[in-house]
């Protein structure tokens, strides 16, 4: 009688364990279908990539690892763009620095745009996502040119109240709204079609000058609206009537389509490691931010963004190494998950022509400097910041020594 109800036990628990994963299978077969879906409907085409056909050649020329839910989205005529969609499940375990990986092979091809597209933001920010989503296809390939396609000379700039800012960045952009020094707002006819803010002015020391700098904080179109050279010109607005010698920014990793057409004159410094998330439920929640010095508070006003709760932050705190912290976390429902990192991009305004390596000595000699990585005073969280940035440190040298190798 013993063994038979061990056995049933056995059998129940396997039966358990068997569900949970084809349900995570199954769920995240269902999210690329829902994506491969809404791109039938766009009446984008594409086509799935994977070591067994001629589209897997594509990642290993530009020597982009592997991975699982890889689209192409089909480029225009002359090829010059080729745009791919990483679609990630939220009950995939993924290695914490596929991405970061993936995404800095990207960044050094001229032709490769890479987007990692999760699915909890795919489902919070449906609207936002696919117009940003859109956005991508029609910058990268002219034959999805749509009645929404803008160019910046038909606008006109004009500073705009922070309120006002504030209410577009609220809804189109991802990150919400920050708050800011200046406004600036690019509109077609009198209606508002992009918006960036900028900092208030900082003394930076770099070299041996003294820097009047200011930060890009956010910029962003009407979503379903393709406003070409926007960015630009609303930055050489802001350029004539404030008269920085640099500005600052930084970009997502996780959609890095962006930097190939917004930042011309902006220069790569840093780019710091993929930052840990948790995912329940189908919400994002943060790990780090300064709203845990409240802890009656789980957001910030104004921001969008989620954190744990405080008791599970306290939890966290007790736990020595990220194995521990992600167990933890599991253990509670928590799905842990990485980004891609972020960018920090530098243009110097005041100088004659300056190459790439000039502005990263600038970056690098500057007092005070940004943060060259991510804090959290919670033992937990901290260990797998670690984590995070250690893999990356590995993965960076074992790249840098297999191209030290002499060929033959």
């Amino acid at each position: 009688m013993f063994f038979r109800s061990i056995h049933v036990y056995l059998l129940v628990c396997f039966y358990v364990a068997f569900s949970i994963v084809t349900n995570n299978i199954t769920e995240g077969f269902s999210f690329v279908n829902t994506v491969t879906d809404w791109l039938s409907h766009q009446q984008v085409a594409y086509q799935r990539i994977n070591e067994s056909n001629e589209l897997g050649l594509l990642l290993r020329n530009n020597n982009l690892p592997n991975a699982t839910h890889l689209l192409w989205i089909h480029a225009n005529w002359n090829n010059t763009k080729q745009l791919i969609l990483h679609l990630i499940p939220s009950e995939t375990s993924l290695d914490s620095t596929v991405k970061y990986e993936m995404t800095n092979q990207a960044c050094q091809s001229p032709i490769i745009s890479l987007i990692h597209l999760h699915q909890d933001q795919w489902e919070r920010q449906t609207n936002l996502v696919q117009a940003r989503l859109w956005n991508a296809i029609v910058q990268t390939s002219h034959q999805y040119c749509h009645e929404r396609r803008i160019y910046a000379r038909q606008c006109r700039v004009e500073r705009i109240s922070s309120p006002q800012a504030q209410a577009f960045l609220q809804q189109h952009h991802m990150w919400s709204s920050v708050a800011a020094r200046y406004s600036y707002g690019l509109l077609l006819n009198e209606t508002l079609v992009a918006v960036a803010t900028f900092s208030s002015r900082r003394r930076i020391q770099r070299g041996l000058k003294i820097y009047r700098s200011h930060e890009l904080l956010r910029f962003c179109t009407q979503s379903n609206v393709t406003v070409l050279g926007g960015c630009s010109k609303l930055v050489k607005a802001f350029e004539r009537d404030v008269e920085p010698d640099d500005i600052v920014t930084v970009l997502d990793r996780d959609w890095t389509s962006t930097r190939h057409d917004n930042w011309k004159g902006f220069y790569s410094v840093h780019t710091r490691a993929p930052l840990p998330l948790a995912v329940r439920e189908g919400q994002r929640y943060h790990l780090i931010g300064a709203s845990y010095q409240i802890p009656t508070n789980s957001s910030k006003a104004g921001s969008q963004r989620q954190f744990v709760p405080w008791s599970v932050y306290q939890e966290l705190n007790e736990c020595q190494d990220a194995p521990s912290a992600q167990s933890y976390l599991e253990s509670h429902g928590y799905h842990l998950l990485y980004d891609a990192g972020v960018e920090r991009l530098l243009k110097i305004v005041s100088e004659d022509p300056i190459t790439d390596i000039a502005v990263t000595e600038l970056y690098n000699s500057s007092i005070p400097q940004y943060p060259p990585s991510y804090y959290s005073p919670n033992a937990g969280i901290s260990a797998l910041l670690r984590q995070a940035e250690e893999q990356c440190k590995v993965n960076n040298n074992d790249e840098k020594v297999e191209e030290a190798q002499p060929s033959g």
